[in-house]
């Protein structure tokens, strides 16, 4: 079956490891209907993600990073409290993954794509970097804590800032890099990073799915959501179709170590797409 228009905007979530239940949701998906998104939204490592889809390189970045986790022993070296290596090799990582996966002819496919618009998190400007990532964290967790809302509010009622940028604007794949670093900025996990001389925090911290800064006209919006959540809380929205694993992801967000839990997610993801494909009501239930 094949249906180019099936949905004109993907939304890619973010969830660290979890997010590559979104690939293979997305994947089987494309597989079956054919369909070519014209706006693309993500934050965080769903950013990663999508850029990796868009570069038609998915396959070949998650064996890159599943091979590298088979490598890293740990996701905290407490032995390198005494010395100036990292606690958490997250980082190095996750950026030697990106410099690796998107070279210049990757680069190139992914800006001929879709419009893909990145989410980023500024704080409020009487906020440094330790105040600022102290303080939207803590409202970030305890709100999705207590109230498990899809779409976070408190961040950006205290003053936390959303920007949104295009791909589409990034001159090389340095650029690029450095753009996907900034909307995925969690420390103490990952160091502080700047934007524009200004302190910028993963994306996630605004809207963790970030289906609004998706504008297109005629909105029919897939949103790859990266964890469950209870019935009542996924919004109803027209023009959106929210998706959901069908069970808890097993796979940590920041789990660096278990390349064999990257391919669970993944292979979660593509058999939920076929459920999904067979019975489209049943991720809503």
């Amino acid at each position: 079956m094949n249906d180019r228009k099936l949905f004109n905007s993907v939304v890619f979530s973010g969830g660290g490891c979890r997010c590559f239940w979104a690939v293979g949701f997305y994947e089987a998906l494309s597989e079956a209907f054919d369909f070519v998104p014209n706006v693309i939204a993500g934050v965080s490592a769903g950013a990663t993600m999508a850029c990796m889809i868009a570069g038609r390189c998915s396959q070949k970045g998650m064996r890159y990073f599943m091979e590298m986790a088979r490598e890293n022993k740990q996701n905290i070296y407490l032995s390198h409290m005494l010395s100036q290596k990292p606690l958490f090799p997250h980082y190095e990582m996750y950026a030697k993954a990106i410099h690796q996966i998107i070279d210049d002819q990757v680069f190139d496919t992914i800006k001929a794509g879709p419009d893909i618009r990145i989410l980023l998190a500024h704080p409020p400007r009487y906020l440094g970097n330790v105040s600022g990532a102290l303080i939207g964290f803590m409202a970030y967790t305890l709100e999705s804590m207590i109230f498990e809302p899809v779409h976070p509010k408190i961040p950006m009622q205290i003053g936390y800032r959303a920007k949104v940028v295009s791909v589409r604007s990034c001159p090389d794949k340095e650029t690029l890099a450095n753009l996907l670093l900034q909307s995925s900025c969690t420390p103490p996990v990952m160091p502080f990073l700047m934007r524009d001389g200004k302190p910028v925090f993963d994306g996630g911290l605004i809207d963790n799915v970030p289906a609004r800064i998706i504008n297109t006209p005629r909105q029919n919006v897939l949103v790859l959501l990266t964890r469950r959540y209870p019935k009542d809380k996924i919004p109803k929205v027209k023009g959106r179709t929210y998706v959901q694993p069908s069970r808890p992801i097993k796979i940590k967000r920041w789990d660096y170590t278990n390349p064999d839990g990257i391919q669970e997610t993944y292979d979660l993801g593509r058999k939920d797409a076929k459920h999904f494909i067979s019975n489209n009501t049943f991720l809503k239930k």
